[in-house]
């Protein structure tokens, strides 16, 4: 879809301004490769954005998990002198 509206925008621009809006449409043009080459580098950071969320949130899952476990069997006493040990 989006040559066919570049390809019709281009018309009506002509009717307006005849050789002038061949600048804009080769501004345009030479953008492409860059735009390219930004989505690659944004594509890559995103990658290793995505793997330190996801290390981060099993870590939280898993805290929690244990949290829950110690709730439920009422383990918070025992925890706490374990806890309070270790900080000794």
């Amino acid at each position: 879809m989006a040559p066919l509206q570049s390809a019709l925008i281009i018309f009506i621009l002509w009717e307006h301004l005849q050789w002038a809006c061949m600048s804009g449409v080769a501004v345009l043009l030479l953008l492409i490769p860059f735009q390219g080459l930004m989505g690659r580098l944004f594509q890559s950071v995103r990658r290793k954005t995505a793997q330190l969320t996801d290390h981060r949130i099993r870590i939280m899952n898993e805290i929690i998990t244990g949290m829950r476990v110690i709730k439920m069997y009422t383990w918070e006493k025992a925890f706490a002198e374990l806890v309070a040990l270790a900080r000794k």
